[in-house]
């Protein structure tokens, strides 16, 4: 075995906004635990690597979700099976076979690890040593459950009977949580720092509103009716890579103390401030948001993959799913008034939090190729 140091290809896709954040967590994980020993590439193949349509994926993946939302959850049921999906992956196999022969070249690794379902069967029909990292907190989609690969990596318990009923081998199925950025694990400053660094009012509670990266669902809605409410806070709207919505809530006059904010790289201060998180059901804002200990208000659900994410927040506890701006409205007002309730939906957070999932990843993956190499020495 030489000294050179593990090879590790991290794949991610930026479909979404789930898929880039955990694999940059378990890259920074691996960083602070065995430094220059692993050599760690980030590739979005889809964008770099695939032929069109795939690499369009990004701009496919908003334009439906936005306007084709029942032809989404429609495609992600029907191909949902063992049997289905293999046919499925075979019919794109073939522009995806040279893409993933040219990535390899380029990137040679001991263990390609991916952070994204696409490029589950590409990977294991070539026998590329391989693990997977599930990125949806409850329902994974037979996309990931490519036979072959050497390890599966999952979220929750409730992820890893998804997998093992998909006919992954229980021994290779491992559950570590959802990667977040250990940025969330870092030592606070007092929150009147933070505040102040914010540009925020440290002697009012902050409500952080966030349509994941995209900025999707009713944001706009909501916020509105937050903004104009009678609330003693402050609101704070994350409207991601969505600069339409950004202009349109400008260009509001908000009666509350309101500050609109796009791509933002200071989530974990913001989540650390904040009272109450308004947002969608998308699984890495919710895995950050429970190891801050940040009630939750979910007001929608994206595609299959998120249908079961308000009922596993609502039955810990850490939250509840509102779909209507009314309502929401009234629960802050309930919330806001009770700190007792606060604290324990912030406490139930916490229990089922997995702060340490990126360190817990981050040790698998090494591990898994400092052997791989060992066996090919």
């Amino acid at each position: 075995m030489t000294d050179r140091p593990v090879r590790l290809l991290f794949l991610f896709a930026d479909v979404g906004g789930g898929h880039r954040a955990p694999a940059q967590a378990v890259r920074e994980a691996l960083h602070r635990t065995v430094g220059q020993a692993a050599r760690v590439e980030l590739v979005d193949m889809l964008a770099n690597y695939a032929p069109w349509p795939y690499n369009r994926g990004q701009e496919t993946y908003t334009k439906t979700v936005r306007f084709a939302r029942p032809f989404e959850q429609l495609y992600f049921r029907v191909l949902n099976g063992r049997r289905r999906m293999r046919i499925g992956a075979s019919v794109m196999w073939r522009p995806m076979h040279r893409a993933t022969h040219d990535l390899l070249i380029d990137h040679p690794a001991d263990l390609v690890v991916t952070f994204h379902p696409t490029y589950s069967y590409p990977l294991t029909w070539l026998k590329v040593p391989c693990a997977f990292v599930f990125t949806d907190l409850i329902t994974n989609h037979a996309l990931w459950c490519a036979p072959g690969a050497e390890r599966y990596i999952v979220p929750t318990e409730l992820a890893r009977a998804g997998a093992i009923d998909h006919g992954m081998p229980p021994e290779r199925v491992h559950v570590t949580g959802l990667p977040v950025h250990p940025r969330f694990l870092d030592p606070l400053p007092a929150h009147e720092q933070i505040c102040q660094k914010l540009g925020m009012d440290c002697r009012k509670p902050i409500i952080l509103l966030a349509g994941g990266g995209e900025g999707l669902g009713r944001v706009y809605d909501i916020a509105y009716a937050v903004g104009q409410s009678d609330l003693d806070a402050q609101l704070v709207i994350i409207t991601g890579r969505n600069q339409k919505l950004r202009e349109q809530l400008e260009d509001i006059e908000w009666p509350l103390n309101t500050k609109i904010l796009g791509f933002t790289r200071d989530m974990p201060d913001w989540m650390a401030v904040s009272s109450v998180l308004i947002t969608k059901s998308g699984s890495n804002t919710l895995a950050e948001a429970l190891v801050r200990g940040l009630p939750m208000i979910l007001f929608e659900r994206v595609g299959g993959q998120e249908q079961r994410n308000p009922q596993y927040i609502e039955y810990s506890g850490a939250g509840v799913y509102c779909p209507k701006p009314a309502k929401i409205v009234n629960t802050l007002r309930e919330w806001l008034a009770n700190p007792e309730q606060l604290k324990s939906l912030s406490d139930n957070a916490r229990q089922i939090a997995r702060p340490q999932a990126a360190f817990d990843v981050a040790k698998i993956v090494y591990d898994l190729a400092a052997e791989l190499r060992q066996r090919q020495a």
